[in-house]
């Protein structure tokens, strides 16, 4: 495993880039456990400030294959509907504790990717600062798109948006 520059690592990540700077140095001693309490909490929303977007894809199809498997599964054995969703709760949290516990890991391995993307695109230090300033970091475009969709949704809902 080929270590990257710390630069760039740090252009990459962004403000308060030391947190993962820290697991990075930890992630090149082979540690690739962390627990990260916020992917634990909100994992999409997480991957999406990070702009993990293939990653967000594979976990949130993971969790509706597993849901959808567990359901037709015990579906098939009679179970209760109640009985399904406790089961299915519980594997959404187990899928959470496993995603947070590599959450950092992921991200790494990203930021990785990403900047040797970038690195082999161009040799030019300001251009490369540019698209890792790009590629990396973080975004709250998503959080503002679903905040308007709700406000949407709810003034349609109390009556304040006509609906033909």
């Amino acid at each position: 495993m080929t270590q990257l520059n710390k630069e760039d690592l740090e252009t990459y990540l962004g403000s308060q880039s030391q947190y993962y700077l820290d697991y990075y140095d930890q992630y090149q001693e082979g540690q690739k456990a962390s627990f990260n309490f916020a992917a634990f909490l909100v994992a999409a929303l997480w991957m999406m400030y990070r702009k993990m977007w293939i990653e967000i894809l594979v976990f949130m199809g993971a969790a509706v294959s597993i849901d959808l498997i567990i359901e037709f599964l015990l579906d098939q054995f009679g179970m209760k509907p109640q009985l399904i969703e406790y089961i299915s709760f519980g594997s959404n949290i187990l899928l959470s504790l496993i995603f947070a516990t590599y959450a950092n890991y992921f991200y790494i391995k990203k930021a990785e990717r990403d900047i040797r993307s970038v690195t082999r695109k161009t040799d030019n230090e300001d251009e490369r600062i540019e698209l890792l300033q790009q590629k990396g970091g973080t975004t709250w475009i998503p959080f503002i798109i679903i905040l308007v969709g709700v406000l949407v949704v709810m003034m349609i809902n109390n009556g304040w948006i006509p609906v033909p």
